[in-house]
């Protein structure tokens, strides 16, 4: 009979002579190659999100600063902005101010001006230089001023045929001496409510101030002659 069995072949003998170990490899187990390169690909995936994460960091951070830069030039602008808009207010107002001035000033002085003609016309009506200046309806003496605020006059004005005169010469009771100097003649003599002489002096200036008017008036009184130059 022959017996059934398994013959062993060259290298089972050597491997049962040696009785070395032989590991058994999977069929899908990596190489030492193969790891490296899970590795590699493993450690390049870690930088490249690290990259994308210090990208994104980056990008970050270069926003934050173009805010802070754009606040930064906003809040420039502005206050460059608010104080070129204050130095224009301040110049307008400025200038308002001393047109105002100025106005208020020219209206001053021109206000200044007709209240001084105003009261100049008053002043002057008020101190006539003659009877024809002087409002009134009774005779009667008055003061003039024949030369301003200087030597004022007193003159004696009626009123005849709604006119006013103003009386030079008055003589009457012959109470008054007409035989005088030339000087006295000048100056005048006498006094307003009597007998009088008004003075050459006075009756120049009154008959240089226009065209006027002379009236004599000669009558009797107690048998004697009355004389008046109006």
């Amino acid at each position: 009979m022959y017996e059934l069995g398994h013959q062993k072949t060259e290298n089972e003998h050597i491997y049962d002579l040696c009785d070395l170990p032989v590991e058994h490899k999977r069929k899908d187990e990596p190489t030492k190659v193969g790891r490296n390169n899970i590795l590699v690909i493993e450690r390049m995936k870690i930088c490249l999100a690290a990259v994308i994460v210090s990208f994104v960091l980056f990008c970050i951070a270069l926003s934050v600063l173009i805010v802070v830069i754009k606040t930064r030039n906003e809040a420039k602008i502005k206050q460059q902005m608010t104080a070129r808009f204050n130095t224009m207010e301040n110049l307008i107002n400025k200038s308002f101010v001393e047109k105002e001035a100025k106005i208020k000033q020219q209206m001053t002085a021109r206000f200044n001006t007709m209240e001084n003609l105003i009261n100049k016309s008053f002043v002057e009506k008020a101190r006539s230089k003659e009877c024809a200046d002087i409002d009134f309806i009774q005779d009667g003496i008055f003061l003039v001023y024949p030369n301003g605020e200087n030597n004022p006059k007193h003159v004696y004005c009626v009123m005849q045929d709604n006119k006013k005169w103003t009386v030079i010469q008055r003589r009457f009771d012959f109470s008054v001496n007409f035989t005088k100097t030339w000087n006295e003649y000048k100056e005048g003599f006498g006094v307003a409510s009597g007998e009088h002489w008004l003075g050459n002096e006075y009756i120049h200036v009154i008959s240089t101030n226009g065209r006027h008017r002379a009236r004599f008036i000669l009558e009797k009184n107690w048998q004697r002659k009355v004389c008046r130059i109006l």
